[in-house]
């Protein structure tokens, strides 16, 4: 896809032949993953998916289905975590129909270090992921990968806000 956009008074091109989607097989990364279906089906983009297996130590969120190992554990506690998450990485596209992931990846390490090495490795012109959309003291204390990512990210990030997103309440 090329577009023409204006920034700063510049007329720039705009693209997303590369997408990268990162998954942590929440409902917000299926989500994210609908939008980057959407965006494959109208602009012709390949669509990269990454998952992350993090080390316990370095576990942000025990809401969400994470694979982990314990950081000194041996290499097969690593391999079993991640042939775990290849087993429902390769559940997860089965479900989604229309998308097709030109490559997938699996690695090893901080979320939002293994987004960005990513990206910046496929030469991404977007990321699409989703957000747990959490607030106050959980997400001060667990820290926001989708954040990160935005303010990191060399490239344009969409962030896909979760379904199951609590309305704000204006009286409350």
């Amino acid at each position: 896809m090329d577009a023409e956009w204006i920034w700063g008074g510049m007329m720039r091109e705009a693209t997303a032949d590369r997408i990268l989607v990162p998954v942590d097989f929440s409902p917000c990364s299926t989500a994210a993953l609908e939008h980057a279906s959407f965006l494959q089906i109208r602009f012709g983009s390949d669509v990269f998916i990454v998952h992350t297996v993090v080390r316990v130590p370095e576990l942000s969120d025990g809401e969400t289905f994470v694979h982990a190992f314990a950081g000194d554990a041996s290499d097969a506690f690593r391999q079993a975590a991640i042939l775990r998450a290849k087993r429902d990485l390769d559940v997860l596209l089965s479900t989604l129909g229309d998308l097709k992931a030109k490559e997938t990846y699996i690695d090893v390490g901080r979320p939002t270090e293994v987004i960005l090495r990513i990206a910046e490795a496929i030469e991404a012109d977007l990321i699409v992921m989703g957000t747990h959309g959490r607030s106050g003291f959980h997400r001060l204390a667990m820290g926001s990968v989708a954040e990160s990512v935005l303010r990191e990210a060399a490239c344009p990030v969409l962030i896909v806000p979760s379904p199951q997103r609590e309305p704000l309440n204006a009286y409350a």
